[in-house]
């Protein structure tokens, strides 16, 4: 028998009287129904509006605060359809602020005491409930514009010598307490903007005092949490250590098709694993992360029914396809591999097929869609993370109106997106990066600033988050001498927009004449090694005046002085041998033959070179080394990490 969907589906012309009216009868049915889940959601989002108002006024006052609370979390489980809407309401009626103040009041109590529990499980229930429903409700908890945000009041809870790991298992309402906290830190720390603010207040140490207490849900709440907020450094420590990283891998190849089971009786989905398991995929050791059966599982969920399974699959499999060990990896797996092509063409989905795509073309780069090289480049090319789209949007339209072309991938529509970024990029004149956590971890960025390095294009940057500091591999577009503009206070756009609109006056960003100074350099090893400035700055070479505009190299600095500089112990004791290896170690095998006979001196000059002109020493890298866009990220990555050693 044929679903209501299938016969409201089929043409008129392939149906007969009867059927026609069971479509006429259905197609009222669903405005019937419509109306009706309209309705009961209004008075869904009315009971929620209600309840947050009574709230407001005994914030301090934990004891009459539990009505209130539980009439919003019986919402939760009794209109399940609904929560995102009430979610969203609870964000609408400033509901952030009195949850901050509620847990504020709480957080010093004595949960033993008669009347503390259950106020404060509410209060930090429902929270949990609805962050993970509400990106506007989890940034107005960890940004409200006031001294302290729902991380400051949880840091201070964590904190308190009497709820330390030890205290905490003597009692099993503090246990469930401060589990159900840190779940919702995890919950907030899904948005990846917020990240940054879990860093700064170091939240990683603190959840990771519990993460040695032997019980399955401790581990699951803490592992998971720490994962989300890992600094890069530390997010090669869980991964080094592989305990963490193959526990959370163990839970979700066990969870795989059993969502709707797990969700309730485990508190946790396949879904919601491997998005926690994300970052460490980007930060993580590789070739740790490779040892567990992580694409064994990986491979079973591809074939998931679960869209958002899927969507965060293929996302992980990408930022690992970044690394040369992954992809080799992701080649040789006897399943996995064999069946990414099959999928990609079977796939209807626009994000996972777009994903799909830009794993095979890292993992196949020859049949990767060529990029039309043309003589005259012309627009601005900007690479932003959707989460930035508002304000990107914004930006676009000034600059537009100022007449300059710019390229976009949101005015595209339906298309091959993957071979019309290649074309954008290689007719690009400049490369906008829009720096954000959210662009740091998204692979179609880091794709896109690949190619983009591949082609010698001169990058502009601009900051999309307040306070943000880049991490990793978006490092390498702050160097020492270079700042970027701040579009991330919006009282200040008019002022980041001028700064900008200056930045692309720039003579050496001048549209349809602009030539990268990196195309200038035109020096081989060998004169470098006699005289760096001459076989740079050569005055006779063509096309000087471009090179100095857009180099810009103060007057008081040379490169020889800063070569002078002392070459730390370490580096200098390094001899091709060692060098050989440290390429090894950091995943750069196919530098020990382009880079044939480097040695710790000449890893200091590079290093130099880089703080006097980051220009000159990516182009350096290029055109000396051959050196491709992953391999430039990847080797810089490296450099800093050693001379940061000293």
């Amino acid at each position: 028998m044929e679903s209501r969907r299938e016969k409201f589906s089929l043409s008129s012309s392939s149906v007969d009287e009867d059927t026609v009216s069971v479509v006429s009868y259905d197609s009222a049915f669903f405005e019937e129904t419509q109306i009706e889940q309209s309705e009961e959601c209004k008075k869904v989002l009315n009971k929620v509006a209600t309840s947050v108002s009574q709230l407001k006024n005994f914030c301090d006052q934990p004891t009459k605060i539990c009505k209130q609370l539980t009439a919003i979390l019986d919402l939760y489980f009794n209109k399940a359809k609904y929560r995102k809407d009430v979610a969203e309401e609870l964000w609408r009626c400033g509901y952030a602020s009195y949850a901050i103040r509620m847990f504020a009041a709480l957080k010093d109590k004595d949960t033993r005491k008669s009347g503390i529990f259950k106020p404060f499980r509410l209060v930090v229930h429902v929270l949990w409930a609805y962050t993970s429903y509400s990106e506007n409700l989890s940034r107005d908890l960890t940004d409200t514009g006031e001294d302290n945000g729902l991380i400051e009041e949880v840091c201070d809870f964590l904190s308190q010598p009497h709820n330390t790991p030890t205290e905490m298992m003597k009692n099993k309402d503090k246990e469930h307490i401060i589990m159900s906290t840190i779940s919702v830190l995890r919950n907030i720390a899904t948005y990846k903007h917020t990240v940054p603010r879990f860093q700064d207040m170091d939240v990683f140490n603190l959840v990771k005092r519990y993460s040695d207490i032997d019980k399955k849900d401790i581990k699951l709440i803490t592992y998971t949490t720490m994962a989300l907020i890992a600094t890069e450094k530390q997010a090669k420590e869980l991964t080094a250590g592989l305990d963490t990283f193959q526990y959370i891998v163990r839970l979700m190849s066990l969870a795989v098709g059993r969502d709707d089971i797990n969700r309730i009786k485990e508190r946790y989905m396949s879904s919601d694993l491997v998005l926690y398991l994300n970052k460490l995929t980007i930060d993580g050791d590789i070739v740790a992360i490779l040892k567990t059966n992580i694409l064994d599982t990986f491979f079973k969920m591809l074939k998931a029914p679960d869209r958002e399974e899927r969507l965060r699959t293929t996302i992980c499999l990408y930022n690992i396809s970044f690394n040369p060990n992954g992809r080799e990896a992701i080649r040789q797996h006897k399943n996995l591999y064999p069946c990414l092509t099959t999928i990609e063409k079977l796939e209807k989905d626009p994000e996972i097929k777009h994903n799909l795509q830009g794993l095979l073309a890292n993992l196949n780069p020859e049949s990767a869609p060529p990029s039309r090289l043309i003589s005259k480049t012309r627009h601005i090319l900007i690479n932003y993370n959707k989460e930035d789209t508002g304000m990107v949007k914004k930006i676009v339209e000034r600059i537009t109106a100022a007449g300059i072309e710019i390229w976009i991938d949101y005015k595209l529509g339906h298309c091959d997106l993957l071979g019309a970024i290649s074309e954008a990029v290689a007719e690009s004149s400049v490369v906008v990066v829009c720096l954000s956590e959210p662009f740091r971890q998204d692979p179609w960025c880091k794709g896109v600033a690949y190619k983009a390095i591949e082609h010698k294009k001169t990058f502009i940057p601009l900051c999309m988050q307040y306070k943000y500091k880049p991490e990793g591999w978006l490092e390498f577009f702050i160097p020492n001498e270079r700042r970027y503009i701040d579009f991330s206070n919006r009282a200040d756009f008019e002022s980041s927009l001028q700064q900008f609109l200056q930045e692309l006056k720039n003579p050496s960003f001048s549209l349809g004449t602009l030539k990268n100074a990196l195309d200038y350099v035109k020096d081989t090893k060998d004169d470098f090694e006699k005289d760096p400035d001459a076989a740079i700055f050569d005055e006779t070479k063509e096309g000087c005046d471009q090179v100095e505009s857009a180099l810009a190299q103060p007057e008081s600095a040379s490169f020889q002085q800063v070569i002078s500089n002392p070459i730390p112990n370490h580096v200098e004791k390094m001899d091709t041998e060692k060098v050989k290896r440290w390429f090894i170690k950091n995943d750069l095998s196919k530098l020990t033959e382009k880079m044939k006979g480097m040695d710790g001196k000449r890893l200091w000059e590079l290093q130099c070179m880089k703080v006097q002109n980051r220009d000159i020493y990516d182009n350096f890298l290029v055109s000396e080394y051959g050196l491709t866009g992953e391999e430039l990220l990847n080797f810089d990555t490296a450099l800093r990490n050693l001379v940061s050693l000293s």
